[in-house]
């Protein structure tokens, strides 16, 4: 029997914490499993699936918000979307205007004057106003693509036409202009109100606005070059920059382009290394939309297209900024870019904008020698359109590798201050009983990592099944359905591995929740340290997803004293709290890319199937914004109910796809056409003596995706459709675009002559020896407006000099030979004004070997293309043969062949 001082010893024992000698694993692994006894049920999972459709709500009316366009009776100082829309339709009407046509360099140059003339009455009297037409003859230029597309190619062009504006104040001594360019020709077969007429519209009204305001809010000069002939390529902005008059004026070019219709016109790519320009535009625009996550993108070489901006670079010497419209990309470059598919918000959202931009850069101090104040390269990116969060690139990799280590080191206390903890309770800033350990915390992140491995390859083997059961771009109409196609295949691939790996850790370790937040951590931590090895600016989306879940997550759970009861709510709010943010911007940016990557696939060619993209992006979408999320999945009441429920959901979108309930392409609201070229050519061949070796003529059917030629192979008009074989330079074929490399399997359909084009003038001019290991051979022949000349030198020849452009070195860029072989094949674009005259060039063929064993020394292809003027009547058939969902860019052409000895 107990005395009464044992009694109060032993309650007063039952009251102390237990001593850490009889503190045994057993006894914390019993005391951490009752506290730890809560789990996440299905109105946790709702909550958390309301938190992304609210964010990704705020996200989509930020994407649609328009500005009210100011009507005609608006101040004369104002920018008004009316005024501008009379420009885009004076010149709209005149329809299709291809560089070399009248209804180009005759028609649409008068539109412009006579919109200028009335500006230029209107004007202050306190500017000076000059208003020149530039015609512009013989020249070239060359660029290189490097990237997944590696490209070479040379330009060159003949009596194009710009028209140009200067406007200064009157007795002004400054010498430092902004130039604003955008152009007015299009591509065949489209009126091209978006690319680029708008543009010019914007241009227009904004000169007349800078000519209304007080000259006090002006320091600097502006030009405004109103380009003829962008499509040919760059052509016109090239001729400006390298022999206009005034070029030497310009020291910063703001370029406005299009790859869509309406919408926001978006920021792609500012600079290069000049940080004052983005932080001029971000005071100054009034509705700011940019990231430098598309500059990175763009200028990798993944996207086929350039813009004036590089030339006004290259040729240049400037700094700039590019704009671009980038929504409803499926009318670019079709028959259905039309000004009323434009609405007036989106061109008052783009004056404000452009006219707000050049005011500002007409004060700035820098503007006066731009290239004193080059500091690197900026990273940048709006929120919500609000504002700009810009800094140097400098300070990024600064700033990753600082986080990388405060990680680590984070990670580290915690587990001494857990190691060393007398009760093992007391861990990080409060009492926590969550077991974490470096082996838990490695195994959470091999977890990790290896459920975003299964997220992609999960996602990208439903696209593959797709592709080999033949239904392809079923979300064409709709790209933001693949989150549905692709992102909850993606999903349960993620929830698959974490349900292995709890169950793997369970018997190893405890799948505490700290192991798991470390885990993420961590693992982006290691990710975002290898981005910084290689300077990628867009690392800082990655870097959001480290910093705010460390301060809301890591640090709050450590931080906030949760009651037993209200432990699960509170975890769970920390979460979304830490994910807000980072998952706001990923949203944002995911809706830039389905906008723009979408209908862009429609057109990048017959060689990726778009359905690969389409899943990977749409897995990366889902498992970085709900990769945080699968912490709390790791504590559900019933992780296996969860993981069916979304395996089984995710097979409805595949099965309705598989059963053709979406189609891809369509003709009315949503105007979503599939995209083909029709080339009615005649070819015709010569060997070494000019001998005629054989002449056919057809039309060449080229589809632009990986969907190819089905749609239309059981049309009667082309039951004689066959694959078109390789069978001379550059495949025989008149590609305008150097693009064989990703538009390949091209089809033929036997037709008749053409029957309103000429046979080419000459064939070779003159040749004559220079050594005798180099043969220089003269050209002199008639072109339309278009062509080009493909040129591969046999084996033990090259190509060593010709009259065309060459660096400082005497090199001549080539591009690599489409057959593989490793040859070069030389390709040169040809674009001429409306008064155009003949072809004029020397090429010099030298041996390599001068025994005198090579006898024929290069393939040579000549092309001219005949895209202004009527189509033959085979043609048309052709083309009233088709659906309407299919949009053709259809054309003539001569192709002309020839054996070089």
């Amino acid at each position: 029997m107990a005395t009464q001082g044992q009694g109060m010893r032993n309650r007063r024992n039952e009251n102390q914490p237990p001593n850490i000698r009889n503190y045994t694993s057993e006894t914390y692994k019993s005391s951490n499993k009752n506290k730890s006894s809560f789990g996440y049920g299905i109105p946790n999972f709702v909550g958390i699936v309301f938190f992304l459709i609210s964010l990704y709500y705020a996200v989509f009316l930020t994407e649609n918000f328009l500005p009210t366009p100011k009507p005609f009776s608006s101040s004369k100082e104002e920018f008004s979307a009316e005024r501008a829309a009379t420009h885009l339709f004076d010149i709209t009407k005149l329809g299709p205007r291809t560089a070399g046509s009248y209804e180009n360099d005759v028609s649409a140059v008068r539109v412009i004057l006579k919109a200028l003339k009335q500006i230029k009455l209107m004007a202050n009297e306190a500017y000076d106003v000059d208003i020149d037409v530039q015609t512009e003859t013989g020249d070239s230029f060359a660029f290189v693509r490097s990237g997944i597309i590696n490209i070479g190619y040379t330009i060159t062009y003949n009596n194009i036409t710009n028209v140009v504006v200067k406007v200064s104040k009157k007795a002004s001594v400054s010498s430092s202009y902004i130039l604003i360019n955008a152009h007015f020709d299009t591509v065949p077969n489209t009126e091209g109100a978006s690319d680029d007429t708008v543009s010019c519209a914007v241009m227009l009204e904004t000169l007349r606005t800078i000519l209304q305001t007080n000259p006090d809010q002006i320091n600097h000069g502006f030009i405004f070059l109103l380009n003829g002939a962008e499509e040919g390529p760059l052509a016109g902005s090239h001729a400006f920059i390298k022999h206009h008059k005034w070029k030497d004026l310009a020291k910063v070019v703001i370029n406005l382009e299009a790859a869509g219709s309406g919408g926001r016109e978006f920021v792609f790519q500012t600079g290069p290394e000049h940080p004052w320009i983005l932080e001029t535009y971000a005071k100054a625009a009034k509705y700011p939309y940019t990231s430098v996550v598309a500059q990175e993108i763009f200028q990798s070489g993944v996207i086929p297209s350039d813009t004036d901006f590089r030339v006004f670079v290259q040729y240049g010497g400037l700094v700039g900024i590019d704009f671009a419209f980038i929504n409803n990309g499926y009318v670019y470059h079709t028959k259905y870019d039309s000004a009323k598919a434009i609405p007036n918000g989106s061109i008052q959202r783009a004056g404000e904008n452009v006219l707000g931009v050049i005011k500002a850069m007409s004060m700035s101090p820098y503007l006066e020698n731009p290239g004193e104040y080059k500091h690197g390269n900026t990273v940048f990116f709006d929120v919500l359109g609000s504002f700009i969060i810009h800094y140097p690139k400098r300070m990024q990799l600064l700033m990753n590798n600082i986080t990388c280590i405060v990680v680590l080191l984070f990670f580290i206390q915690r587990l001494v201050r857990f190691k060393f903890s007398s009760t093992k309770e007391h861990v990080g800033i409060r009492h926590s009983t969550d077991q974490m350990s470096i082996g838990s915390t490695l195994l959470a992140m091999v977890i990790i990592i290896l459920s975003w491995v299964a997220a992609i390859a999960t996602a990208f083997t439903v696209a593959h099944l797709l592709v080999k059961l033949n239904v392809l771009n079923t979300w064409y109409s709709s790209p933001k359905f693949t989150i549905f196609l692709y992102g909850l295949p993606a999903l349960f691939g993620m929830l698959l591995t974490h349900y292995i790996g709890n169950v793997i850790m369970r018997k190893v370790s405890n799948p505490s929740i700290p192991s798991f937040v470390y885990g993420h951590l961590l693992s982006h931590s290691l990710l975002l340290f290898i981005m910084n090895q290689y300077e990628i600016m867009s690392s800082f989306l990655l870097w959001f997803w480290i910093v705010s879940p460390l301060f809301f997550v890591a640090i709050g759970y450590d931080a906030v004293p949760f009651l037993p009861e209200k432990k699960e709510m509170g975890i769970l709010c920390l979460h979304i709290l830490g994910s807000a943010f980072p998952v706001m911007l990923t949203i944002y940016h995911g809706e830039v890319f389905y906008a723009f990557f979408g209908p862009l696939l429609g057109r990048t060619g017959t060689q990726l199937p778009g359905d690969y993209v389409m899943a990977v992006l749409s897995a990366l979408m889902v498992f970085v914004c709900c990769s945080y999320f699968m912490n709390i999945y790791q504590h559900a009441n019933n992780m296996k109910r969860f993981l069916v429920f979304i395996g089984i959901i995710s097979l409805v979108p595949i099965l309705y796809v598989v059963m053709g309930k979406m189609q891809p392409y369509s003709a009315k609201d949503p105007i979503t056409p599939k995209r083909l070229f029709q080339v009615h050519m005649q070819r015709t061949f010569y060997g070494p003596d000019s001998q005629l070796l054989k002449e056919d003529s057809g039309i060449w059917v080229q589809p632009l995706d990986y969907i190819g030629i089905q749609p239309i192979q059981k049309i009667p008009f082309y039951k004689d459709m066959r694959s078109h074989k390789c069978d001379g330079a550059y495949c025989g074929l008149p590609y305008y675009y150097a693009m064989r490399k990703i538009i390949q399997e091209p089809y033929y359909l036997p037709g008749p002559k053409l029957d309103n084009t000429s046979p080419l003038t000459t064939s070779i001019y003159r040749k004559e020896m220079i050594s005798r290991t180099i043969t220089r051979f003269y050209f002199d022949f008639y072109v339309p407006a278009y062509g080009n000349i493909y040129l591969t030198p046999r084996d033990g020849v090259r190509l060593s000099d010709w009259s065309m452009y060459k660096t400082s070195d005497g090199h001549i860029y080539a591009m690599d030979d489409y057959m593989g072989e490793g040859k070069q094949a030389h390709y040169v674009l040809y674009s001429s004004g409306y008064y155009s005259t003949s072809w004029k060039f020397w090429l010099d063929l030298e041996k390599l070997d001068d025994t005198g064993t090579v006898n024929e020394l290069a393939d040579l292809g000549i092309t001219r293309h005949y895209f202004p003027g009527k189509k033959s009547r085979f043609l048309y058939m052709s083309q009233k043969a088709l659906p309407d969902w299919i949009c053709d860019n259809s054309w003539m052409a001569n192709y002309d062949h020839f054996t070089l000895a």
